[in-house]
């Protein structure tokens, strides 16, 4: 047989990321999105926004791909709507992960008090 090549008590703990590709939060009014684009550079991916059908929501379109001799491709095609039309769009693209901190016009929470009887 063959020797074992990796201690099998060695585990990696994995964030949210890599069950759903992607993850969420709101931050000072901004809504910050970070996408696991893991083997693909800045050149290989494309960031638009597209206008919906519905005059109130627009679409996020993240999508990217590129071809590596030994593992294939590596792809990513995301689609992210929203009910309101950003702002302005600042990304970053570090270790694997595309942030992008998307601003509208309004904040994404809105400061409302709620009043307990």
């Amino acid at each position: 047989m063959f020797p074992l090549l990796f201690d099998s008590s060695i585990y990696f703990k994995r964030p949210f990321l890599e069950k759903s590709g992607y993850g969420a939060q709101e931050k000072d009014g901004k809504l910050i999105l970070k996408v696991n684009v893991a083997g693909l550079s800045k050149d290989d991916l494309t960031v638009e926004v597209l206008d919906a059908e519905h005059p109130y929501t627009a679409t996020l379109h993240i999508r990217g791909e590129k071809q590596d001799d030994i593992f294939g491709t590596f792809k990513v095609n995301n689609r992210f709507v929203f009910r309101k039309t950003p702002k302005q769009i600042d990304s970053q693209l570090e270790n694997g992960f595309l942030t992008l901190s998307i601003e509208f016009d309004e904040p994404i929470k809105p400061d409302v008090k709620v009043n307990w009887k």
